[in-house]
């Protein structure tokens, strides 16, 4: 009965599910799972890939032994689907008695460098130091292999690669997979006054780590000219160099790519540039093969760079004395490693990652912060960029057969047609990120897929600026590529700030913001918001976030009282939209400690897709208004930015959305104040008005033509009780919005100010919980809903723009309850915020109006309609874009449709095929040159594709059938 009763008890631990709360991210704080509430501090949580099975490790530091013992490494597995396979609280992958943790330079993020990778049998490797004594700390660099089973394949603390030979040694460990079942490992190894990196590849062969080689990758020599009896001879010194920081990433041939910094202080002719960014290569030995130099095993990995000296002597003999001379002598032939860039001041936070082309090279693409020594003063640290080829190899690189030259002799050696990196602008480094008087605590993250590379930060001096980053490699021809800057800005695209108020609740700090990239070139981007919750989005085109300003929101910070999320931690899948998100927060009573959650999020590579916001509800706040969460808009998402306000009053810990901002203008810190009417709805001159007010309060106001969409958004509760006050309101299309300007708090009730304005809605919706209404403004103030007072002059039903040729646009417009309107005024941008009137068209009672617009190339169009009443009051349709006709030559319109869907083809596309997102085929048909009509009246309502192609091309357009 024991043997059975352990079973059972084995089984319950390692069978409970805590599958993904699938509900297309809801982010709500009680959809995230727990990964461990174990008592005690657990922290620096990390997330792995599992492969071949899709799943997830989360991986973290724990305190649960005790406030006084020491740290241990534990882990928990699910699979792809949330299903947790390992006991409850996780296992233990180490179980020394001293302290095990993770170690990184001094200063740098720990998530930017890996240091756990799946052993593609659905476990992982992972490394970590072991502090071998209690009265002073000697690292061990240690490795532990963890089963697919989540049992330990190494006894104790793991198995031990290294001892440092220094008190406190930070060994700064990284840990990669090689793509062949095992691992590459550095750390670095202090000497008197040096620091060396070193790097090998090891795999788990029946429970033995073998070594495939590897070595000390920042081997340096000097070339000294001395002066004998002979004349002039070299001979080689070793000066001491110090790796200040560096980075291992895959080279995508079951190799290791190693880009580093150091300083050098002797024997330089300018002693203010000590540091210097390199580059070494261990490629990995694709089959057996014997060279006049040396033997290569197939699997071995060979450090490409090492250094090379030529021993010789010199001889000499004096004729009048007969003493022969003889000095030795060595020749530097090449360093261990390749040099990246010229001698700084100074360098800080290395990255390095590698983009893959279709041709026989790749791209290495390294960053590094610096500041340089001009004209006697330092500049502001700046992250900078370099490039440079790597060969793609089919089998041993050509180089190691071209005897008696190594590679290390000439830098590597092309072969005649070997493709070339180019470089469009003639450069092969160039500004990443900067903002003026960085410090140099900052970091930054860098990621690549398909072919994107990513970069942000958070920099500055004092309230530091967020900056994102995008560059691409851009085929030029069969045999040459450039990288080129994705973006409008070289130092990179404002995307927010933190704002330092003074008063909790309205400040914005952030931790170092973060990018992943997947294999198609899809970024994500997250960031933790101090004591609310981790910010994310998708990022498609440039640097454009796809969820608004800073992304959106991933909780709330309040759940249960507060629970100060910390140390977020993301991990995407690579290929289809989706990724896990842990993170430590305080959340789980009674205790205090800090524990570890989770977060699947899903549908990240949809471009269309918005995460749904919070239900609308009341917040009852005794005491006035309530004060939103302040968000920060630099106009550069151009998408839609929800404000949320959170009260706990009530006693129900309550998060709403207050309003939404379309992000197309810098309009710095913006902050919502509402106040929430409990008593009898409140009237102003017999006229009732919304149980909500609020005031918008930006930090810049817009300026000039600009104009700036905000729906406001209220409860069904509230708007039928201003029904049941005004029995004539039927729908949130019969309210206006009085707007009065005002900053600061929102006032209990509606008072007559001079220069208040009717603003009608351009439209309403349904949302869960309530509703919102959009209107377009160039200022922000005081907003009160009530009903209009009249009938409104007109209802805007649908606007379209198309293109007739390469410079003019045919706009149409349709109206319902046209009323004392006097003319519309078409209006047109090129950036989406400043407008200018471009035609005009006299209202005659018509229901349908259109007008020939301009149309500027190259860029994306904005229109919208001004419709101006008798008495001088105007009001406005919604946007529309239409993108530039010398660069887009297929689209569809309308869209959405209702009837018809007419395709403009003039690319000469010969097939059409409609389907559903299913990929269910609907229709075929032949279409041809120019434009065409496809009838859609019998599909029912949804979103569909039309795919057009011929013999070698093809493009798919998406629509809406209303």
């Amino acid at each position: 009965m024991k043997f059975i009763f352990t079973l059972l008890l084995v089984f319950t631990a390692c069978s409970l599910s805590a599958q993904w709360n699938n509900t297309t991210n809801e982010f709500y704080d009680s959809l995230h799972n727990a990964v461990c509430t174990a008592v005690g501090e657990q922290v620096k949580s990390i997330v792995v890939k599992s492969y071949p099975d899709s799943g997830y490790f989360v991986v973290w530091e724990d305190h649960r032994r005790g406030f006084y013992a020491n740290f241990q490494i534990f882990a928990q597995k699910y699979d792809k689907d949330g299903n947790q396979l390992w006991a409850n609280d996780g296992v233990a992958i180490s179980s020394g008695t001293n302290s095990q943790h993770f170690t990184v330079s001094s200063n740098n993020d720990y998530r930017n460098y890996s240091v756990a990778a799946t052993d593609s049998v659905g476990g992982f490797y992972i490394a970590y130091s072991d502090d071998s004594v209690s009265s002073y700390v000697w690292e061990r660099l240690t490795v532990q292999h963890i089963r697919n089973d989540g049992t330990t394949v190494f006894s104790g603390v793991g198995s031990i690669l290294f001892t440092s030979d220094q008190a406190n040694q930070n060994l700064s460990t990284q840990l990669i997979s090689d793509g062949n079942g095992g691992f590459f490992i550095s750390h670095l190894h202090a000497g008197y006054g040096t620091m060396d990196l070193f790097v090998y590849c090891f795999k788990d062969i029946n429970g033995t780590l073998q070594s495939y080689g590897g070595g000390k990758v920042n081997e340096n020599g000097v070339e000294i000219i001395n002066t004998g009896y002979c004349g002039n001879y070299p001979t080689i010194m070793y000066p001491q160099t110090y790796v200040i920081d560096y980075h291992i990433y895959p080279d995508l041939q079951k190799g290791c790519n190693v880009v580093m910094e150091f300083s050098q202080n002797g024997y330089l002719p300018n002693t203010d540039n000590r540091v210097q960014l390199a580059y070494n290569w261990l490629w990995r030995v694709q089959k057996d093969t014997i060279t006049d130099v040396t033997t290569f095993a197939k699997d071995d990995v060979v450090l490409f760079y090492k250094l090379n000296v030529e021993a010789g002597t010199l001889v000499c003999k004096n004729e009048v004395n007969q003493t022969v001379y003889t000095y030795a002598t060595s020749k530097l032939i090449s360093e261990g490693y390749l040099t990246i860039g010229d001698w700084v001041y100074g360098a800080e936070r290395t990255k390095g990652t590698l983009i893959q082309t279709d041709g026989n090279i790749n791209v290495n693409i390294f960053a590094v912060n610096e500041r340089e020594y001009i004209n006697s003063g330092l500049t502001d640290w700046y992250t900078r960029v370099f490039y440079r080829k790597q060969q793609k190899f089919e089998s041993v690189p050509y180089e190691y057969t071209v005897a008696p030259y190594l590679p290390t002799n000439l830098n590597g050696i092309n072969r005649t047609g070997q493709n070339k990196l180019g470089n469009e602008n003639g450069k092969l480094n160039d500004t990443l990120l900067y903002s003026s008087g960085s410090s140099y605590y900052y970091d930054f993250s860098l990621a690549s897929g398909g072919n994107k590379i990513f970069a942000t930060a958070a920099m500055g001096n004092g309230a530091k600026n967020v900056l994102l980053q995008q560059m691409q490699v851009k085929r030029i021809n069969a045999d040459s590529f450039a990288v080129q800057l994705n973006t409008a800005k070289q130092n990179g695209i404002l995307i927010g700030k933190e704002v330092n108020t003074g008063f909790t609740g309205t400040e914005i700090h952030y931790n170092d913001p973060q990018v992943k990239v997947d294999k198609n070139g899809v970024g994500l981007f997250y960031i933790l918001e101090s004591g609310r919750s981790t910010r994310v989005s998708p990022i498609f085109t440039g640097a454009v976030l796809a969820w608004g300003a800073m992304g959106k929101s991933t909780g709330t910070g309040h759940f249960n009282g507060y629970y100060n999320p910390e140390q977020p931690y993301f991990v995407l899948d690579p290929i289809n939209g989706k990724g896990l998100l842990g993170w430590t927060d305080q959340r789980t009573p009674p205790s205090t400690s800090r524990n570890i959650y989770m977060r699947h999020l899903d549908k990240l590579n949809e471009p269309d897709y918005f995460p749904p916001n919070y239900v609308v509800k009341k917040i009852i706040n005794p005491y006035g208004a309530t004060i939103a969460n302040p968000v920060v808009m630099a106009g550069s998402s151009k998408k839609y930015t929800v404000i949320e306000a959170y009260s706990g009053y009530s006693g129900n810990e309550i998060t709403t959305p207050v309003a939404e901002i379309l992000d197309n203008y810098n309009l710095g810190s913006v902050s919502v104040s509402m106040y929430q009417n409990t008593g009898p709805i409140r009237k102003y001159n017999g006229t009732a008005y919304l149980d909500r007010n609020y005031t918008i309060t930006p930090e810049n106001n817009p300026a000039g033509a600009a104009t700036i969409n905000v729906r406001l958004f209220f409860t069904q509760e509230e708007f039928d009780a201003l029904k049941l006050a005004d029995p004539s309101i039927s729908s949130p299309g019969d309210l206006v919005v009085i707007k009065q300007p005002a900053t600061g708090s929102a006032p209990a009730s509606f008072i007559f100010v001079a220069g208040e304005q009717t603003v009608v809605p351009q439209s309403w919706a349904t949302v869960p919980g309530g509703y919102y209404i959009e209107i377009a403004i160039n200022s922000f103030s005081n907003f009160f809903i009530q009903k209009a007072n009249g009938a409104l002059p007109v209802q805007w039903l649908n606007m379209q723009a198309i293109w007739l040729n390469n410079s003019d646009a045919k706009i149409t417009w349709q109206v319902a309850q046209e009323l004392n309107v006097k003319d519309y005024n078409v209006m047109q941008s090129v950036d989406g915020i400043n407008f200018f009137k471009v035609c005009t068209v006299v209202a005659n009672h018509s229901s349908t109006y259109q007008c020939i617009a301009p149309g500027a190339p190259n860029v994306i169009n904005y229109y919208r309609v001004q419709q101006t009443d008798l008495d001088g009051k105007s009001t406005e349709s919604n946007v529309v874009m239409l993108k530039s006709s010398t660069n887009r030559k297929i689209y569809i319109y309308p869209n959405p449709a209702k009837d018809n869907v007419f395709i403009r083809n003039d690319l000469d596309y010969r097939n059409m095929v409609l389907t559903d997102l299913e990929g269910k085929v609907i229709l075929k048909k032949t279409i041809f040159k120019g434009l065409n009509s496809v009838s859609i009246k019998q599909l029912p309502a949804g979103s569909y594709l039309i795919r057009l192609f011929d013999r070698i091309k093809g493009e798919t357009l998406k629509f809406v059938k209303e």
